[in-house]
């Protein structure tokens, strides 16, 4: 469906007109939606959520943050946009993925914007209650939270350091799905990286950089956080889940990262999320 997206010069004006305003903007339909549930379980009602694809975020705006076109980058600029204009005004706020930023030491300086606690939204279900949930509803009661991570954590780590290597080295090269490169052994999951590593290159038509992108794949190692929540991305934890519990989830009719992802929507213990650091900064902001 096709729609007028806001001008930021006209939510500048907005803003200005009616201070009281609290809008809060992130990058997609995963943020959107548990920011609102947020919301909603504390009972706040003055604070609207939106998508970043409802701003016509300019090229103008992109080149004075420094960033390529995409959602967080489109957060990025209209959080600093409207700092420029606005100041430290409380009408706004951006919500943006970490992804790898700590780990590639990248920050982005603007006291409108706000950043996940861990890589990504999607990162607050790997929370005990939560995690225990979900396995019990698939008919999992012999794992919990620390098995649950100890099952899936090598090829969400090794995934995660390849495409973080991929952004420190500016390399374009789009990621893959990877379910086909992983094996299980004893019950854990084994991504072969070797493989993986030589199909996005091939994809890529760049397999003359495969020594640089191992060599800094192995540099960034050393600095991986040993927290899945640090070290893994959200859509990579549903596609692992996948593997790792597929005779489970085909016994639920859970066949698809659409229904893992129902399943644990269902599962999510939102008392601990609104708890965390950067709900509790959100709601400081928008009370």
């Amino acid at each position: 469906m096709l729609f007028d997206r806001r001008r930021v010069i006209d939510l500048i004006a907005r803003y200005k007109l009616e201070p009281s305003l609290r809008d809060i903007y992130v990058e997609g339909a995963v943020d959107e939606r548990l920011v609102r549930l947020v919301l909603r379980q504390i009972g706040c009602t003055n604070a609207s959520v939106f998508r970043i694809d409802v701003v016509d975020v300019t090229d103008d705006m992109l080149t004075r943050v420094g960033l390529n076109r995409g959602e967080k980058a489109e957060v990025i600029a209209l959080a600093c946009e409207l700092e420029r204009e606005l100041g430290r005004t409380l009408s706004f706020t951006g919500i943006v993925d970490a992804d790898a930023d700590r780990l590639l030491g990248l920050e982005h300086n603007c006291s409108l914007l706000l950043t996940t606690d861990y890589t990504c939204m999607e990162m607050y279900w790997l929370e005990e209650q939560t995690i225990d949930k979900f396995l019990s509803f698939i008919g999992v009661d012999d794992v919990d939270l620390a098995g649950f991570c100890a099952i899936l954590r090598q090829p969400l780590q090794e995934v995660f350091l390849i495409r973080a290597a991929i952004q420190a080295l500016r390399l374009p090269i789009a990621m893959k799905p990877f379910s086909r490169y992983v094996t299980e052994n004893d019950g854990v999951l084994i991504l072969d990286c070797s493989a993986y590593i030589d199909a996005l290159l091939n994809a890529a038509c760049l397999t003359r950089k495969r020594n640089d992108l191992v060599r800094k794949t192995e540099e960034l190692r050393g600095l991986l956080a040993e927290d899945l929540k640090h070290s893994a991305q959200g859509h990579d934890l549903f596609s692992a889940v996948i593997i790792a519990f597929r005779k489970k989830l085909h016994a639920m009719g859970l066949r698809e990262d659409k229904g893992v992802s129902h399943a644990l929507w269902w599962a999510l213990n939102l008392n601990a999320l609104q708890e965390s650091p950067l709900f509790a900064s959100v709601l400081a902001r928008v009370s």
